[in-house]
């Protein structure tokens, strides 16, 4: 699906979306037109929903290659941390814990968010009791970790305090907004999207935020994409009949002729929740992060 979600003014809309079951993001699969979210009240945006994905999107991007920078984690050591699961299901700590089978970097989205948000681990938290096993550092060590987390996660919230809406496209359009590719996002002019406006900063699936550099009204994705510029609306679609035919997916004729279209011009910040997710991930480094796992021997730990 894609999504529109605003937070200081709270809006959703959906429209298809598909995507390979490779990719990094979760895909949920709805009805077309008929079933689209409608609008709702006012909502910041929530830590606690984005950590794993923010924890997710770095990974990837770092075992493909497509990161800013080299975090100084090993390609298998990503690999285990997104494919792995936190214990075998038949030893005894996975079984006195209670620990779940789900991939480890959800166990360690789990435990950034804690330390995140209270400053630390939770005495009651599974992920508390798991570190407090590990042997492997010092507590100095360990503090200074906090530290980091702390604060680098405090600047993760700041950025997200400030998102006003929430858009979901397709990944090739995902990774062309992310390049500067792409810089014009086209909408059915419907619900909240018309509330969109100069300045509003769109976060796109938890991790890429983007700022509305300006709004332009059309009559049709016909006018759009021909005063906007193909290369710019939909980088690698050739004409604009192909192009039309991308939006008739989401949106019917009569629904385009009846309220119009916007053209959402839009430019990437500095500021970046998945470039904070990085820089916790490249301070931590291999021994923070097994620490938090309470796993000494993730593949691909000494490079």
């Amino acid at each position: 699906m894609e999504c529109c979600q605003s937070h200081n003014e709270q809006v959703v809309t959906c429209q298809p979306f598909h995507k390979s079951q490779s990719q990094w993001t979760t895909v949920r699969r709805e009805g077309k037109e008929s079933k689209r979210a409608k609008p709702k009240g006012a909502n910041p945006v929530d830590m606690r929903n984005c950590v794993e994905e923010l924890v997710k999107f770095p990974l990837h991007s770092q075992m493909n290659g497509t990161l800013e920078w080299d975090i100084g984690l090993s390609q298998e050591f990503c690999s285990s941390l997104l494919g792995h699961h936190s214990a075998d299901p038949f030893s005894p700590i996975a079984n006195s814990l209670g620990v779940s089978q789900n991939p480890l970097y959800i166990q360690l989205a789990s435990a950034l968010y804690e330390i995140i948000t209270f400053g630390s681990l939770q005495a009651s938290s599974k992920c508390n009791k798991l570190a407090s096993s590990y042997e492997g550092s010092g507590l100095k060590q360990k503090e200074e970790w906090f530290d980091l987390v702390h604060k680098k996660g405090s600047e993760l919230a700041e950025i997200l305090k400030n998102i006003n809406f929430e858009l979901h496209v397709q990944e090739a359009f995902f990774t062309q907004l992310k390049g500067g590719l792409k810089t014009v996002e086209g909408r059915c002019a419907l619900g909240g999207y018309n509330r969109i406006a100069s300045g509003a900063l769109i976060l796109f699936y938890k991790c890429l935020v983007l700022e509305v550099q300006d709004v332009h009204r059309c009559a049709s994705f016909f006018e759009m994409l021909e005063a906007e510029s193909l290369a710019k609306v939909l980088p690698g679609v050739e004409t604009i009949d192909e192009g039309i035919q991308v939006y008739r997916k989401f949106y019917s004729e009569e629904k385009e002729m009846s309220n119009g279209v916007l053209a959402i011009c839009v430019a990437k910040v500095a500021a970046q929740p998945y470039l904070s997710l990085a820089r916790i991930l490249s301070g931590l480094s291999y021994e923070g992060v097994q620490s938090l796992l309470n796993e000494e021997h993730l593949l691909g730990s000494i490079p």
